[in-house]
């Protein structure tokens, strides 16, 4: 028996036991950052994967990263609230969903998601270009910048 959940606890991908069973709310956060020009940086509010809002998002001929997550893992939920803090730091024009790891699964087979906190990248044409596993804020910042 505790092989087995040895087992199940490895396969899960996360490195903790603390499991918040509530979802991260995601809305835009105050900011205290200021731009170049001194004046307050833009907060992005982040927008929940459905099928319509990544139509949307890759219609709009800005670059658009879908990240997927789950709600009772404690690294990803961490990981939100930061990216949330930092929020400020998306660039202008472009677009930023957050899709969940347990109900989005058509999504996930599609661009092949295998694991939680991945982020899926797709260009100004709307073409998807890469998925990028156990991805920080900072990789998701390089895919816009691609």
């Amino acid at each position: 028996m505790s092989v087995l959940c040895f087992s199940v606890f490895l396969l899960t991908g996360c490195t903790e036991t603390t499991l918040d069973t509530n979802p991260p709310i995601i809305k835009p956060v105050e900011s205290e950052n200021t731009s170049e020009s001194g004046s307050p940086a833009e907060v992005k509010e982040f927008e929940q994967y459905t099928p319509a809002a990544l139509s949307v998002a890759l219609d709009s001929g800005y670059p658009t990263v879908v990240f997927v997550s789950a709600n009772w893992c404690p690294a990803c939920v961490r990981q939100l609230k930061d990216m949330e803090a930092q929020s400020g730091k998306i660039p202008p024009n472009y677009n930023f969903l957050v899709a969940d790891y347990d109900t989005h699964t058509e999504f996930k087979k599609e661009y092949k998601v295998t694991n939680k906190h991945t982020a899926v990248a797709f260009n100004s044409e709307g073409v998807y270009f890469e998925t990028k596993p156990n991805a920080s804020f900072e990789d998701i910042l390089d895919l816009f910048d691609r």
